[in-house]
């Protein structure tokens, strides 16, 4: 299993560092990943292995969808879970969502009190909670990047030491 934690590491590593430079989680570092995960599991441990796997990786894909559909994130973050899914498995993807989240949030806060957005921010999102059909954003606002990457790639770090401390 040493081969899937090498892996693990080589696909958040890359993942982080391409996100933040030049926008984009390639297909390359996200599809191998998956198929190493399906492959590995499937020659350690047969079938059940693959399932795991797959299971993961499905998983992963499942809960980041929604946001790619409704513009929220790229789909190479949503390949990216589910890559960590494939290699790792289900549980481990939503560990690493949870602690991406966490992260991601962190980070959006920070961009909207670095470019004094907040109160704005917060007064869009509560005329959209009461208002949602009627709600029109504006169109000069300044959309600030973030590199959803990162965070899931942090997620995947904290989930790995927390379980590597768990098994002592």
């Amino acid at each position: 299993m040493q081969w899937i934690n090498i892996t693990l590491l080589l696909l958040i590593v890359t993942s982080a560092i391409t996100d933040v430079k030049e926008r984009k989680i390639y297909n390359t570092q996200t599809y191998s990943a998956m198929a190493l995960g399906l492959i590995i599991h499937f020659f350690c441990h047969g079938v059940n292995g693959f399932l795991f796997s797959l299971c993961g990786l499905g998983i992963g894909t499942l809960l980041l969808i929604f946001f790619y559909f409704i513009g929220g994130i790229g789909a190479g973050d949503v390949k990216l879970l589910a890559a960590i899914g494939a290699l790792k498995g289900s549980s481990y993807a939503i560990e690493t969502m949870f602690y991406a989240a966490l992260i991601g949030g962190c980070m959006a806060l920070m961009i909207m009190i670095r470019q004094r957005t907040f109160i704005q921010t917060v007064k869009n999102s509560v005329q959209y909670i009461c208002h949602p059909i009627s709600y029109s954003q504006d169109d000069s606002v300044n959309h600030q990047y973030l590199p959803y990457g990162v965070a899931i790639s942090l997620g995947c770090a904290i989930t790995y030491v927390i379980s590597y401390m768990k098994s002592f």
